[in-house]
């Protein structure tokens, strides 16, 4: 404005020595004070950025405080993640030395396991040893041990060979109570245990898995084969899993005439019970597997598995087959 009044030609000035500025100019200036006054008012544009521009800066330097305080914070995380990672460091090291030792405890107990059980089931081939093992009064408590070992096999043996720890502990284990079942008295102590009816369930279930060697196969078979001629764990177990349909199942692999002969030893068995206990006391599905097994056998190979099934049928519990 100064500039503008400093470039104009001035020509009075008035008593008091004053510029006489001319009323054109004048107006101009007085516009130029009005815009002036409009531009920097409070509610203009330009007032309200550099009102915005302060905001900016306050909420800036609170962002920069802030930021300051997470990287402080950040920096005691990170130090709290290093001390973490270095006690995650020393417990994995422990946890696989535990592991370690827990992997050898558990070999040491299934190997000791394995020859224990090995051990006793050649003492209780004798009868009078079987009897000393009753009279111990310990069979309910093997017989817990016997029903977790089984059940783990039974869950395992798709996936273990046949000279694995964990299958000869488990066979060691149904030939104890194989033998044990030899005796009317083992087998009453037997079927009072509360964990029989499982070990019998299990038992049934593996014949059938195809994975097992022909000993297996052989000691499940004889320890069935002792279960049935008990009438009543002939009704309340075998019956009631339906062994039959378990057993056509096992017949689909190739089994050795031992254990054949045992199947047969053992539908004579279940077969006499038929008459004794009466067909309501067999599934709706018995006849027809027990005529699949049959007939499996009958086309045997071997002849004298065909002569034992044909004396078989030819007894008079048989007659159902018609």
């Amino acid at each position: 404005m100064a500039k503008m009044i400093k470039n104009k030609t001035i020509k009075k000035k008035d008593s008091n020595n004053l510029v006489q500025i001319p009323k054109k100019e004048l107006a101009e200036v007085k516009r130029e004070i009005q815009r002036l006054r409009t531009h920097f008012s409070r509610d203009s544009p330009f007032i309200q950025k550099i009102h915005r521009a302060k905001l900016q800066e306050s909420q800036l330097k609170d962002v920069n405080k802030e930021l300051l305080l997470l990287q402080r914070r950040f920096s005691v995380l990170q130090s709290e993640l290093d001390s973490f990672r270095e006690a995650e460091v020393i417990k994995n090291d422990e946890i696989n030395s535990i592991s370690a030792q827990f992997s050898q405890q558990v070999s040491f107990c299934s190997q000791f396991g394995k020859n224990t059980c090995q051990l006793l089931w050649k003492l209780t081939r004798s009868e009078s040893n079987v009897k000393c093992v009753l009279q111990s009064g310990f069979i309910e408590e093997f017989t817990r041990l016997a029903l977790s070992v089984i059940d783990e096999f039974r869950a395992d043996c798709k996936s273990l060979s046949n000279d694995d720890q964990q299958s000869q502990f488990a066979i060691s284990i149904v030939g104890v109570l194989t033998n044990l079942l030899a005796t009317s008295e083992g087998r009453e102590a037997f079927l009072l245990c509360q964990s029989s009816a499982s070990i019998i369930e299990c038992v049934i279930n593996i014949i059938g898995c195809g994975f097992l060697s022909d000993v297996f196969i052989r000691i499940s078979l004889m320890f069935l084969y002792n279960i049935s001629l008990n009438r009543q764990g002939l009704k309340d177990f075998i019956v009631s899993h339906n062994i039959m349909l378990h057993l056509n199942h096992c017949l689909s692999f190739k089994l050795n005439e031992e254990c054949l002969f045992i199947i047969i030893a053992l539908l004579d068995s279940v077969f006499e019970g038929w008459e004794e206990l009466g067909s309501h006391a067999f599934s709706p599905t018995f006849v027809p597997h027990w005529r699949k097994v049959i007939d499996t056998l009958k086309s045997h190979e071997s002849q004298k598995i065909r002569i034992a099934v044909q004396q078989l049928t030819s007894k008079k519990h048989f007659s159902l087959e018609q």
